[in-house]
């Protein structure tokens, strides 16, 4: 199972076939997914996908600033991500609405 913001990162990462900075992925978070993560937060997430062989740090593409580090999901990422897709599935399709109450 993965925590939300490791889904959503590894989710963004695999629309980006080249990759992209923590930065821009801290902005798309919340452009783009109206995420309000500390940059901290995303930084520590990164740490553990690289940890558990999630994601990688890519080369750089040309014109990169060399402070900057290039994240791009793996094969084991991808494959998280389906296992996930398909927990979540299984979970909301049990998923009972409450009665609505009458005014």
């Amino acid at each position: 199972m993965l925590a939300p913001l490791d889904l959503v990162v590894l989710v963004t990462l695999s629309r980006r076939s080249q990759g992209t900075h923590g930065y821009d992925l801290l902005q798309t978070l919340r452009d783009e997914h109206e995420i309000d993560a500390a940059t901290t937060s995303l930084y520590r997430s990164l740490r553990q996908l690289l940890d558990r062989g999630l994601i990688i740090e890519a080369d750089p593409m040309p014109g990169d600033d060399p402070r900057r580090r290039r994240y791009s999901i793996t094969s084991a990422g991808s494959q998280a991500v389906a296992m996930e897709q398909k927990r979540l599935t299984r979970l909301f399709r049990t998923f009972v609405r409450p009665a609505r109450a009458h005014a």
